[in-house]
């Protein structure tokens, strides 16, 4: 373009050449600047991808003797940092099951009693919601179901769908965690995103499987089918259960409280009127002399209190480390370690595409197996997701993989226990409910749009509306599993009419907003009407917000690079 102007330019009279060079080359600099202007805003306006197209940063070959050398610390010091940190988030998530565990003492082990409702699939969803919420570990209530099967308390068929909702109920956590990032907008955004995307995955794989499980009972066929394919028998002897995660962490955990879990394991199985009153009574609190002490060892206080008093401590050092965490991250990688550490987390291979996913899937389910939870995996991935590191795409096949790792903590206990063949039947199917959940919604891309766009939307509104997580908390894991376990007491008659309205209701919701964003003109004029209360993901025709200080805009990928300080200075206040 300069060659042919300069050209053109050669050919006019020499009075007007430097007048004219002078205006073209200005009018091609604001042409140039103006392209610039536009592509920046569009690359602003997608809050879903944080870019890292340029770093001014030297590689370490062009560093010299001294620049290496200081390069080296700081970098080490700050990994450092960022595993120390990471070690005080593990144990403030651990704190805050105890925590749970402690408020709802032996009457979480009281709902797996009522054998009567087990019956109702519906009932049994719940409830392994609600204990899986109440005990903050899908890992605890699985292994009471399958410890209770197992022992004969409960049939193999109403095991299933308590273990579909220990799936759900697992999610949880990193729900809470990504309420973390309320701060920055569009952190917040990704952040929630990227923790409902495990909600949305287990509810949308629940609404397909637990109604063909109660109908057909395919789940415990295929599981006992493959109990027997491998020879496993009720008198088999047991095997031990190896925890990594706990070899780590209960040096600390250990002194600062200590809780008795198998009392809600006691209370589920004794049938001693007597006895059982006196467990319904016990303290969840060890305060055995046999055992190290701990803080709340002989407090005065109630469980109650304790419990409450214990969840206050754990949310402030969770948000502490989580703040901090994210604060550190963002010093680690920037510059050449923020474009290299997002090619990782965001792996793809151009020569086969998709293939990536698949190895994605399998390191968030080894990891998985490593922690021996699966909340502490998405927990921990969810602040990386909220900074932009991880893709919201990326996300979901690391959450397959853990939802998919977290099965073998449920085998491993059926294997330790008594009548393994009844147990591993159990575990099975919960490996092979994850398993044919990814058959549904991961290979097919036009299936896998259904959860990241439910999960996107989320996003969009935690982005709008900054409490509507809290309230999403509340309802998807209290109120709407409180209402349906009600409403199973009252009968099976009034489960089917009130439950077949209130899902029915849900579905045309569902209906509408999804026309709303996708084809409004298939909706009358009264459904696409715009009302000022309504967030703008919802809105037909959405506003272009304005530009504000909680949009993230990542032009350099040297975000950061003067707090070097800010890895030691947050493992200090850690």
């Amino acid at each position: 373009l300069h060659f042919w102007l300069k050209t053109f330019l050669w050919l006019k009279p020499k009075v007007e050449r430097g007048k004219s060079l002078e205006s073209e080359t200005k009018n091609l600099e604001e042409k140039m600047a103006s392209n610039d202007e536009e592509q920046t805003v569009k690359v602003a306006n997608d809050p879903w991808d944080v870019s890292f197209p340029e770093s001014t940063e030297l590689s370490f070959s062009e560093r010299d003797g001294p620049g290496k050398a200081t390069y080296i610390v700081i970098q080490v010091g700050k990994v450092v940092c960022v595993f120390g940190l990471l070690y005080l988030f593990i144990i403030s998530l651990g704190l805050m099951g105890s925590a749970f565990k402690i408020i709802g003492g032996p009457s979480a082990g009281a709902v797996f009693r009522n054998n009567e409702i087990f019956d109702n699939p519906l009932a049994g969803l719940v409830l392994g919601i609600l204990a899986t919420v109440l005990v903050q570990s899908s890992s605890t209530s699985t292994s009471i179901i399958i410890t209770m099967t197992a022992a004969g308390l409960m049939e193999v068929k109403n095991a299933i769908p308590m273990i579909m909702g220990a799936n759900i109920g697992t999610s949880v956590t990193n729900t809470i965690v990504s309420v973390g990032q309320i701060g920055n907008k569009d952190e917040y955004r990704r952040a929630f995103a990227g923790a409902t995307v495990h909600d949305c995955f287990n509810i949308l794989t629940v609404l397909v499987l637990l109604p063909i499980e109660a109908t057909t009972g395919i789940l415990r066929h295929l599981a006992a089918a493959l109990v027997a394919a491998f020879g496993i028998t009720d008198d088999q002897e047991k095997g031990t259960k190896v925890d990594f995660l706990k070899v780590i962490t209960k040096p600390v955990t250990s002194r600062l409280v200590q809780v008795d879990k198998k009392l809600v394991t006691k209370v589920a199985q004794e049938s001693d009127p007597e006895k059982l009153e006196k467990l319904m009574k016990s303290s969840m609190i060890v305060n055995s002399q046999s055992k190290s002490s701990h803080m709340f060892m002989d407090t005065p206080m109630d469980d109650s209190t304790a419990g409450f008093l214990l969840l206050a401590i754990s949310l402030v050092l969770l948000s502490t480390c989580l703040i901090l965490l994210v604060t550190t991250l963002q010093s680690v990688f920037r510059g050449r370690a923020a474009l290299w550490m997002k090619s990782l987390l965001n792996l793809e291979f151009k020569s086969v595409p998709g293939v990536a996913d698949y190895v994605l899937i399998l390191f968030g389910a080894g990891i998985t197996i490593l922690m021996q939870s699966s909340s502490i995996t998405t927990s921990t991935l969810t602040p990386l997701v909220g900074i932009g590191l991880i893709k919201l795409e990326k996300m979901f096949p690391f959450t397959v993989g853990a939802n998919i790792g977290t099965t073998v903590t449920g085998i491993l206990s059926a294997l330790a226990g008594s009548n393994i063949a009844t147990g591993m039947t159990v575990a099975l199917s919960h490996l092979l409910f994850n398993l044919l959940g990814t058959l549904i919604w991961f290979p097919v891309p036009f299936m896998r749009r259904v959860p990241l766009g439910m999960a996107k939307l989320n996003g969009n509104l935690a982005a709008e509306w900054k409490f509507f997580p809290i309230i999403y908390l509340i309802v998807v894991f209290g109120l709407l599993p409180l209402t349906f376990f009600l409403l199973s007491l009252a009968g099976v008659a009034v489960v089917a009419s009130v439950g077949t309205i209130m899902i029915l209701g849900m579905i045309a919701v569902v209906t509408i907003l999804t026309l709303r964003l996708k084809r409004p003109s298939l909706l009358p004029e009264s459904l696409k009407a715009d009302p000022a209360w309504m967030p703008n993901s919802l809105k037909v025709n959405p506003v272009e917000p304005a530009t504000d200080e909680g949009t993230t805009q990542m032009s350099s990928a040297d975000l950061g690079s003067g707090k070097w300080w800010q890895g030691t200075w947050g493992w200090g206040m850690g």
